[in-house]
């Protein structure tokens, strides 16, 4: 499988905009937000989503085809950013998924919906809540 390797630090943080690309962290950790994007860039407030350590992964999303079909206007992207000399490497999805079928159902497992609003709260998931995935299936947090 073919992959990028990219340095992703405070000062290196990386922009996902789309699901034809994830990620597999080879070292360090990263911490996932939601930004709101204009332009292609990042603006206003970092809203935290969840973090992940080295030998897990990050699948792209495409957030542009949830708004549209949602009916919102305003664009969003998940916002990496890792701490000193964390490394990620880059792959095609659709290859990425069948070489880590374990570490994919896991993310999804940890991931909740996706809900844009400007008073978003972190969506980590806490023991004993429900949460709605977008296919509609639910899950349990224990």
């Amino acid at each position: 499988m073919k992959k990028k390797i990219i340095i992703v630090e405070g000062n290196k943080p990386l922009l996902i905009l789309d699901n034809k690309k994830s990620y597999f962290v080879e070292s360090g950790r990263v911490d996932i937000f939601l930004v709101r994007i204009e332009k292609g860039e990042a603006v206003g407030s970092r809203n935290f989503l969840f973090s992940v350590d080295a030998d897990d992964i990050v699948l792209g999303a495409d957030f542009a085809g949830v708004a549209k079909i949602k009916g919102i206007k305003e664009q969003y992207g998940y916002f990496m950013v890792g701490t000193t000399d964390t490394k990620v490497s880059e792959h095609s999805t659709t290859d990425f998924i069948k070489e880590y079928k374990d570490k994919v159902d896991e993310f999804i497992f940890n991931v909740s919906e996706f809900r844009p609003n400007a008073t978003m709260e972190s969506s980590k998931l806490k023991v004993g809540t429900t949460h709605k995935l977008s296919a509609g299936a639910m899950f349990r947090a224990n």
